[in-house]
């Protein structure tokens, strides 16, 4: 995909920080909303991480 095809995807979602300290996951916005509600399925998944991991990233939907 060239450069210029990459910049005009548009994509639906939301920015979202993700830690797992002590076996407890948190998932807030970068307004520090918890979203963990909404999104039961990082949840779950992030159960497999080991704990003292942070993740930045993009939640696409």
């Amino acid at each position: 995909m060239s450069h210029e095809t990459h910049q005009n995807l548009e994509k639906d979602g939301f920015r979202a920080l993700l830690s797992v300290d002590a076996g407890q996951v948190v998932l807030r916005s970068r307004r520090g909303t918890e979203m963990l509600l909404a999104f039961p399925q990082i949840e779950a998944g992030a159960a497999y991480l080991p704990d003292a991991t942070a993740l930045d990233g993009e939640l696409v939907v």
